[in-house]
């Protein structure tokens, strides 16, 4: 791209950026309304229990404290990601098995990447937000 006069930054690395910042807080709310169907589905019609008695225990154990983490960390998570995979699909040298390399290096590095940032996440959610019990 650069032999053409175009800035790589600009023309591949911005719209990542940009539809990750999109994407990523509404795939996190899609996943958390199915697992929220889901488990209403298997409470009520597997085992048995009433929907009033579902939505009065996931209220006493869940807060909105809860939503407005799991979205921060899948913007987090995304941002990441995204920085990692545009940084080696940047520097790739070496032809096809350079991206093949390259793309395997960017799935590792950010599967670790995001396990430790939830770890640090995690830990710093247990100690500045209050936590109800029961």
């Amino acid at each position: 791209m650069e032999t053409l006069g175009l800035n790589p930054t600009r023309r591949v690395v911005a719209p990542r950026f940009v539809s990750v910042l999109i994407t990523a807080p509404m795939l996190c709310m899609l996943i958390v309304f199915t697992g929220l169907l889901a488990g209403y589905a298997i409470s009520v019609d597997v085992q048995g229990i009433t929907p009033g008695s579902y939505v009065a225990s996931f209220a006493s154990f869940a807060s909105v404290t809860d939503i407005v983490v799991a979205l921060c960390k899948s913007l987090v998570f995304g941002l990441v990601v995204v920085t990692i995979a545009c940084h080696r699909g940047l520097s790739t040298k070496g032809g096809p098995k350079g991206v093949a390399t390259s793309v395997n290096a960017t799935v590792v590095l950010g599967v670790v990447a995001c396990f430790v940032i939830n770890v640090f996440i995690t830990q710093l959610t247990t100690m500045f937000v209050p936590q109800t019990i029961g």
